[in-house]
């Protein structure tokens, strides 16, 4: 639908919350990220650190790693350190939490699940690709 001055006018979709229903979907997701998700040993957010040297960084990494906690966010960036064995950090149900989430960049434990999720999220919200411009290597000769 055409707004006045070419705009363009959307019809109240299935991505709209009343704020009573998001603070319900709130609290129900802090129960149960509370129950099942766990955000681990150091910090989760890298910014969070007292030092950004380089020893304070390794060191948290490594107690992260060192308890399966892979994911480890810096601001819109997520370090990932490869575990070389199986984790339970892809089940479905894990799967399920990240979906559902609205913000789960900062409801939930760093994960690629998440990372996925907001730009899925931001995807619908703006009905734009997430990404700002086609990489010189996607394009045609």
């Amino acid at each position: 639908m055409l707004a006045k001055g070419g705009g363009v006018l959307r019809q109240p979709s299935q991505y709209t919350v009343s704020a009573q229903s998001q603070t319900r979907r709130s609290s129900l997701l802090e129960a149960r990220r509370r129950e099942v998700m766990e955000f681990g040993p150091g910090v989760s957010e890298l910014s969070s650190l007292s030092s950004a040297e380089d020893t304070a960084l390794l060191e948290n990494t490594r107690q992260r790693y060192d308890a399966s906690h892979i994911y480890t966010r810096s601001g819109r960036l997520l370090l990932a350190v490869n575990p070389y064995r199986k984790l339970n950090c892809y089940t479905d149900k894990v799967l399920e939490q990240y979906k559902a989430s609205l913000q789960p960049q900062a409801e939930l434990p760093p994960h690629v699940y998440a990372v996925a999720s907001s730009a899925h999220l931001g995807m619908l919200q703006s009905s734009q690709s997430q990404v700002p411009h086609r990489a010189p290597f996607l394009q045609h000769a």
